[in-house]
């Protein structure tokens, strides 16, 4: 048994647009195969709480490494290639000035 940190997006209902929702969620399974299908039954299942909250088919996974998960453990971790540079990369994708984030 391996532990998975998997990602997944949701929509949910908005008035005038979209809402998404991104996820990490542990998982400790067999193999990959195993924490994509735990992953998808719990996005799911999860969804199912949500008034019109569908998940977007998306499960990007993390293997992470055979040590307990303790505080300060990665648990996702995802690396692209772009031409952007660092304050154009994070507003393009993480502060966008659209995202709902707790105080």
């Amino acid at each position: 048994m391996a532990w998975y940190g998997v990602r997944t997006v949701i929509e949910h209902p908005a008035k005038g647009g979209h809402l998404y929702e991104e996820r990490v969620v542990l998982f400790d399974a067999v193999d990959e195969a195993a924490a994509f299908k735990l992953a998808e039954a719990e996005v799911a299942d999860y969804c199912s709480y949500l008034e019109g909250a569908k998940p977007l088919g998306l499960c990007q996974l993390y293997v992470m490494d055979d040590e307990p998960v303790t505080s300060g453990t990665e648990v996702f971790s995802l690396m692209r290639t772009t031409h952007l540079k660092p304050s154009a990369y994070v507003k393009r994708f993480f502060k966008t000035g659209d995202e709902l984030e707790r105080d």
